[in-house]
Parts: C-alpha cells; structure tokens; sequence
C-alpha cells in the first residue's frame, strides 16, 4: 500500500512539473503573444511589474536602458529607452531550455514590445 501511495504521488508530482513547463515548450512568439495579453502594448512599467509578480516569476530591477533584441540572422537592436527582464522558467533534464522575456518602454514608460530569448545548455 505504501509502494502504491509513493508511486501515485510521484506520478502526480511529475505530471505537476510537466504541465507547468508546458507552457514554456511553446514557440517564442506564441510566450509573447500570452505576455502581451496579461500586459498589453501601453500599458505602465507598474502595470507590467504587476503582472511578473503576480506569476511569481524572479525579476531584477528597471534598467534605464532598452533591451538587446537578438533574433538569428537580424541585426541586434535596442528596444526602448527602459526595460524589465524576468526569467519565466526553464524545462528539459538533459538540455536545459530557460525561458526569458524582455519588457521594453517608451521614454514615458509605456510598453513598447516584449521579446521571450530562449537559450539551451549543452550536456
């Protein structure tokens, strides 16, 4: 009975962890588009702070500079004159996949765009 019982709890501690990274499986633009609705384009740098804090997601402070966009092939870009970084998660066992967003605002502090950066460690 005892094996049962931890199987059963282990199983439903997996599915748990599962389903919570599930999210963060989904294609970039997809995490973007969920991010902007929580917090849509206009909307205040508290406003934005809010909604990260809310999903309990870790956050460092404003930065008085826009974000490094780097997208493959396209050129490097600074967006905005503020920005928010806040790391979402991370999935994978061996691969580790961690999922990260960039807030960037206008010089009135007004969201300008929201890029996710996902980056993979090797073995």
């Amino acid at each position: 009975m005892k094996r049962l019982l931890a199987l059963v709890l282990a199983l439903l501690v997996g599915v748990h962890i599962l389903s919570a990274s599930e999210s963060l499986r989904r294609p970039a633009a997809a995490i973007e588009e969920s991010l902007l609705r929580l917090a849509p384009r206009g909307s205040s740098v508290e406003e934005v702070l809010r909604a990260i804090e809310a999903k309990g997601w870790k956050h460092d402070f404003i930065h008085e500079t826009g974000f490094l966009k780097q997208e493959g092939s396209k050129p490097m870009e600074v967006v905005g004159k503020k920005s928010i970084h806040a790391h979402l998660g991370e999935y994978g066992l061996i691969l580790k996949t961690s999922v990260d967003a960039f807030w960037g605002f206008d010089g009135e502090g007004k969201l300008l765009e929201v890029w996710v950066w996902k980056t993979t460690d090797g073995p």
